[in-house]
């Protein structure tokens, strides 16, 4: 899958360390673009960086248009979520990248269109055509136990909790199906207590969906209660608030995640990454590693740079490497879809 390998690359970049990006116009940038020192003449170039958070108050999001609906979702994930997504699934497939890249694979593997078509038999629905939007906050995806939330919209909760009831089914793919009130869990036969999913709703078309350790009637109840809100850690909210969400992907990854211990083995403490997936006719990458300091940040890609800009080439039609502050940045683009093709496997 794509968002798969962007993640790879992402990590690469991060290895490397840096950050990547993308935009559907001549200037791929676009609004999270930049170079280090922004040109007053061009009333699109990004803002020098501003090492103090923008005015937000803890609890509280910049309640802009463009963030609005995925900064509701916030509400709902877990604090000590390591790393946090956006996905506009519903964007994402009218893109060319899509139809070129994913679309073929998908429609190409048997046993996928099998289970898909087995899905959509028994529970009167395609989730591949009603899912609009994802919003993840999940730990232990770099090891450990997966635990975590995911706010998905656009299912219709009637026929999704129905789906659940229909267990003789559901068993014949191993998938062990219940509902207790509101709730409904799902458990793989043979599966650990990870892969426990436990499904609730909180309006005719939002589902919060618990996996792990707190997929228990109450865990999934107190998840959609949004008792443990992401939305206020300072930290996340600072890199949040310097998103482009309205783009196909954001992600925000906090230190906590196990594998930024392989750059530790580089002499490198990142604090965090950030950034955005752009799809349309084009695909990039805008994706920041934070460091500890300015000079750590100028070090880091005076050291990895043109390592990583020359690995990056390979795929892309523009590579652009900058610090903002403690920031180190990538913002890599390309509209040649064909260069993309040997990740998507």
């Amino acid at each position: 899958m794509l968002i798969r390998r962007w993640c790879v690359v992402g990590a690469f970049a991060l290895a490397l360390p840096a950050a990547v990006g993308c935009k559907k116009d001549d200037d791929p940038v676009g609004k999270q673009g930049g170079s280090d020192s922004p040109d007053p003449k061009d009333p699109g170039a990004p803002k020098a960086y501003d090492s103090k958070p923008p005015p937000v108050a803890v609890g509280k999001l910049a309640a802009t248009p463009a963030q609005l609906a995925s900064s509701e979702d916030l509400s709902l994930l877990p604090v000590d979520a390591e790393v946090v997504m956006g996905i506009n699934f519903a964007q994402i497939q009218t893109s060319e990248a899509w139809k070129q890249l994913i679309e073929p694979k998908l429609s190409g593997n048997g046993d996928f269109v099998g289970k898909l078509g087995e899905l959509k038999a028994t529970c009167g629905f395609d989730p591949m055509a009603e899912i609009k939007s994802l919003a993840v906050g999940m730990k232990g995806l770099g090891g450990g136990t997966r635990d975590g939330v995911i706010v998905v919209h656009g299912l219709d909760k009637g026929k999704t909790m129905a789906c659940f009831d229909k267990k003789d089914a559901l068993a014949k793919h191993d998938l062990d199906a219940s509902l207790d009130g509101d709730v409904a869990f799902l458990r793989p036969a043979k599966g650990e207590p990870e892969d426990v999913v436990g499904v609730t709703f909180v309006n005719d078309t939002t589902a919060i969906v618990v996996i792990g350790p707190r997929a228990t009637k109450e865990g999934v109840n107190k998840a959609a209660a949004g008792k443990s809100p992401l939305k206020t850690s300072p930290t996340f909210i600072d890199m949040y608030n310097r998103l482009d969400t309205t783009q196909s992907m954001w992600v925000m990854v906090n230190g906590n995640w196990k594998v930024f211990d392989r750059l530790k083995q580089l002499g490198i403490t990142a604090a965090g990454m950030f950034g955005t997936l752009a799809t349309n006719d084009s695909v990039g990458l805008d994706l920041r590693m934070r460091l500890d300091s300015a000079d750590t940040a100028a070090s880091i890609k005076g050291r990895w740079g043109s390592t990583a800009e020359g690995y990056l080439k390979n795929y892309a039609d523009k590579v652009t490497i900058t610090t903002e502050g403690p920031d180190v940045r990538f913002v890599v683009a390309t509209a040649n879809l064909d260069r993309l093709k040997s990740l998507v496997k």
